[in-house]
């Protein structure tokens, strides 16, 4: 019997993409030996929810075997040893450093606006926050800099300003919402930080322009979304030398070069690749009854450090011939799957709170009327 594909698979692109992921999960059970689901999703990849009817597809054909919460090929030994340090799992930062901001981090981050797909937002666990901290403090990123999250539902603006390390820092997003919050939580705990309301598809103001020497940004990780945020991460930047971080190859999706090439076109230097660094919290509201009968019937549980999937963080350094590219689109161009099947029906966004239907009645309205408009970056 062979894994029937369309039992894992919500799209027919997908087929390729789980194909190859059924072949990567022997050849890491032949590596590594017995293993869990989530070291599974951490080390080799794919979608959570299409993963565990992967391996249950795998189970069931006979091709993998599973007992005691694990997974495993019968009559397979000589494993090699996982030789990725197991403080940081390859991730090259140490987030323990931390604990002194540790709870007060969880607590602004349990009461933070729940996520929306109006605004394609997947917000990371709270450990690859730290770890971006982490990771901007070990390239000396933070200190004496002025510092710009293009988007932040994973308020790394606020972890980074909690450690008080001589920076400033400035997040901009169009969620209303989650900059009402940022601002709150700055004035609560005396940061020095500032939220502004900022929409990519408008012109960046002279206020923001080339006024920042770092820059992170997670844009829609396809061709016309991720332009123009990186065209925008240029103009908010002071020019070469500054830095801009992004997280792309996403483990749910099929690699191309298509981002690679937009930022080789844009004469960006990347300095640093670290793969799986960015790992998304799991959205358990997506999962549908079947789903949930697998994740019983393997054993898997679910806590704040549960993911969907990974990508990959990025280091670029703005260039003296850096430039940006040139596009004309629609406004639904820059929309994300979710964010289109949301303003088709607002039923499709599943995390965000009952008492900001308003708001987001009046958000769906807006998206929806420009989505026909046409827009050009330069």
């Amino acid at each position: 019997m062979k894994v029937d594909l369309k039992n894992v698979i919500e799209n027919d692109f997908e087929e390729e993409i789980y194909s190859d992921y059924e072949n990567k999960i022997i050849k890491y059970l032949k590596e590594y030996g017995e293993t869990t689901f989530w070291d599974i999703i951490k080390n080799v990849g794919g979608s959570e929810r299409r993963m565990i009817r992967l391996l249950n597809e795998m189970v069931s054909v006979g091709e993998i075997s599973f007992n005691n919460s694990k997974f495993y090929l019968k009559n397979e030994k000589n494993f090699i040893s996982n030789c990725l340090c197991k403080e940081c799992n390859g991730k090259r930062v140490n987030i323990d450093v931390f604990e002194n901001i540790m709870e007060t981090l969880k607590t602004i981050w349990q009461n933070k606006p729940k996520a929306t797909f109006y605004f394609d937002q997947r917000p990371v666990t709270l450990k690859t926050t730290l770890r971006r901290v982490a990771y901007l403090m070990s390239n000396e990123d933070i200190k004496n800099k002025k510092i710009i999250m293009l988007g932040d539902d994973d308020l790394t603006s606020i972890a980074l300003a909690l450690l008080k390390l001589d920076c400033e820092v400035v997040a901009v997003d169009a969620d209303e919402r989650l900059i009402q919050y940022i601002n709150e939580v700055a004035k609560k705990y005396n940061l020095n930080l500032k939220g502004i309301v900022y929409n990519a598809l408008n012109d960046t103001s002279e206020e923001l322009k080339g006024k920042f020497d770092v820059l992170m940004t997670d844009p829609t990780p396809e061709k016309i979304p991720f332009t123009l945020f990186m065209n925008r991460a240029i103009e908010l930047t002071k020019g070469e030398g500054s830095i801009i971080y992004t997280s792309i190859y996403s483990s749910a999706m099929k690699k191309t070069l298509d981002l690679q090439r937009i930022i080789t076109d844009m004469n960006l230097y990347i300095t640093d690749i670290i793969p799986r660094f960015t790992e998304y919290q799991s959205i358990l509201e997506l999962y549908t009854e079947n789903d949930l009968k697998l994740f019983k019937k393997y054993d898997v549980t679910f806590n704040e450090d549960s993911i969907c999937f990974t990508e990959s963080l990025f280091r670029m350094e703005v260039t003296n011939e850096t430039k940006k590219i040139k596009i004309k689109y629609k406004g639904s161009d820059i929309f994300g799957k979710a964010t289109k099947r949301t303003i088709k029906d607002s039923k499709n966004d599943v995390q965000a709170d009952k008492e900001d239907s308003e708001y987001l009645k009046k958000v769906q309205e807006s998206l929806s009327k420009n989505s026909e408009k046409y827009y050009e970056s330069e």
